[in-house]
């Protein structure tokens, strides 16, 4: 035997990362711990000089100080972790970035690709500034010890491709979300087709081909495509010829009826509704009236069913507050209280899954101070230690999760942006 390989669930690559080399055990080391000469064959080697409690000692030893770093990586990251500085009433930005970059895909993708992202800048000015933000947050990639980073170079590119968000008065997260969903959705169809291109000309290859990328390249994928990308099918049958007719939209936000949810609780005389609630308004069956029937050829009122065609990997509720003021108001009023679910389970929205459990666990939220001191603040669960943190006024601090659930129900903070990825799926 030349080598003995041990496996006593030490993942290799947190041993190499934390300092650790776990060596195979070759013919002269085991005549050094036994005190052998050179001249032992390797044959009368067998397992019964082996020394199996030292051997064990040694692993659980690597076992100890493995656990013991990662812990100390876990306990010291609300130190190492960078502040989005907020300069002008820019929380609506800080909060939508730290809730973005907590996704794992989303952080790993943009730093994997950033040098291409650098090398097309006239295709991809968002995705790079972006990219260049989550770099700079990312303790990992982070050369210095620079504790805040400010968003000078992302307001300028922000300004310079849409004049919305100019102004220091603070806008609208849900609106600054939409639209960087969009653009970095656009931006990154523009550098896959770019990449595309460039391999064909590097490899020489003919005119048809190029045209063939070119077709490729009209596809909707992108990384923003993936991960946040729903189709919502909207079934409509007319009351008087049952003609059924389909429509099928995509879309990367889910925007919940919080007027409508909140006004049903007052009715019903409840003292608080959910997440849960909200979705299970949209999806109530509706009627359309006075609508024009191609086969009826005259206006009939129409049914409508609303469902899932699939659960994507995540999904973002938006909650969007008309009259913010009046709403606050009827809260106050009725002591009515927002219970922001920690699980939800969307099976039952899903047309036709195959999957028989869809649960999406909170990820991120977003929250706008009534008492406009703040503007908005952002709960993120962190992808290094799966901890929460709050990013609140030019500060980071390690909270717990029922904090992040039960802090709307004093009143003070609305849920504006809610962040949920997928945690179960079973077939």
């Amino acid at each position: 035997m030349d080598r003995y390989k041990f496996d006593n669930g030490i993942n290799k690559n947190d041993a190499f990362l934390n300092g650790y080399t776990l060596k195979c055990l070759y013919n002269e080391e085991f005549k050094q711990k036994l005190g052998g000469g050179g001249d032992v064959n390797k044959k009368k080697i067998t397992n019964s000089y082996l020394n199996k409690n030292m051997i064990n000692n040694k692993l659980n030893e690597i076992n100890k100080n493995l656990n013991e770093t990662k812990e100390n990586s876990k306990d010291n990251l609300e130190n190492i972790l960078v502040v989005l500085l907020n300069e002008g009433n820019t929380t609506y930005i800080v909060s939508v970035l730290q809730c973005l970059r907590n996704i794992k895909h989303i952080e790993n993708y943009y730093l994997k690709n950033l040098k291409d992202i650098e090398n097309n800048l006239n295709n991809a000015l968002i995705s790079y500034v972006f990219s260049r933000v989550i770099y700079n947050l990312n303790p990992s990639q982070r050369k210095d010890k620079k504790k805040f980073y400010n968003l000078t170079s992302f307001k300028k590119a922000l300004l310079h491709s849409n004049h919305i968000f100019n102004g220091k008065s603070t806008k609208n997260a849900i609106d600054f979300l939409v639209y960087l969903l969009n653009t970095l959705h656009e931006e990154d169809k523009k550098l896959a087709h770019w990449k595309n291109l460039c391999m064909a000309f590097n490899e020489n290859l003919k005119a048809d081909t190029i045209k063939y990328i070119n077709y490729l390249s009209k596809n909707e994928k992108s990384i923003i495509f993936d991960n946040f990308c729903y189709t919502l099918e909207t079934t409509r049958t007319c009351w008087e010829c049952k003609t059924i007719n389909t429509y099928i939209q995509k879309y990367f936000t889910f925007e919940l009826n919080f007027e409508k949810a909140l006004n049903k609780t007052a009715l019903m005389y409840k003292k608080e509704f959910s997440i849960e609630d909200c979705i299970n308004i949209h999806f109530e069956k509706q009627t359309m009236y006075n609508v024009f029937c191609e086969k009826c050829d005259e206006k009939r009122d129409f049914s409508v069913d609303l469902a899932f065609n699939f659960g994507p990997p995540f999904f973002i509720f938006i909650l969007r507050l008309n009259d913010r003021e009046d709403l606050i108001e009827k809260m106050s009023k009725n002591d009515i209280k927002i219970n922001i679910d920690e699980e939800i389970n969307i099976f039952r929205y899903v047309k036709k899954s195959q999957e028989s459990c869809l649960i999406y666990k909170l990820n991120g939220a977003i929250f706008f101070d009534t008492n406009k001191k703040l503007g908005y603040i952002a709960y993120c669960r962190n992808n290094i230690d799966d901890n929460w943190y709050k990013f609140e006024n030019n500060e980071i601090k390690k909270v717990k999760s029922s904090e992040v659930l039960n802090i709307s129900k004093e009143g003070i903070l609305l849920p504006v942006i809610l962040f949920y990825n997928k945690i179960k799926n079973k077939i």
